[in-house]
């Protein structure tokens, strides 16, 4: 039986999007960056992905800097990592945002029996009514629960 553990969950974006479709993928990471993100985790603040030469980016994911690296005055917590994905699976999210008003965000970084995933939506933007909306009904359902 496998284990999924979820490391990091980017809770703004289910606040901020509206989740359309999401897709797993590998990540290109080096021994020290696993390593550290199984210890101390990492960080999806303003992180956001692109699309280079056909290639899946994800920029701005914080990952620390593990302390017994030892090339570490040479470390960018911050730099763009490659995202693997299939091109049919490129194609189909360029087409997808392509569309007036969707991105491509993270949503979590999962460890899935040993290999790090993460999962990243095509979503739409919420406008400051949806939100609204969406506090109402969580608010009314916990309500519900209580009594």
């Amino acid at each position: 039986m496998e284990k999924h553990r979820v490391i990091v969950n980017n809770k703004k974006a289910y606040h901020e999007y509206q989740i359309l479709d999401t897709y797993s993928c590998g990540i290109v990471l080096t021994g020290a960056e696993v390593k550290s993100i199984k210890d101390q985790g990492a960080s999806f603040n303003d992180s956001y992905v692109l699309f280079d030469r056909g290639r899946v980016v994800i920029k701005n994911l914080h990952i620390p800097l593990n302390k017994f690296d030892h090339e570490a005055s040479k470390y960018n917590p911050t730099k763009d990592r490659f995202l693997k994905l299939r091109k049919t699976e490129i194609r189909k999210i360029q087409k997808n945002i392509e569309q007036k008003g969707l991105t491509v965000i993270p949503i979590k970084l999962v460890d899935e029996g040993g290999w790090l995933k993460v999962h990243i939506s095509v979503a739409k933007g919420k406008k400051l009514y949806d939100k609204r909306v969406d506090d109402k009904i969580k608010t009314l359902d916990r309500e519900m629960i209580i009594f």
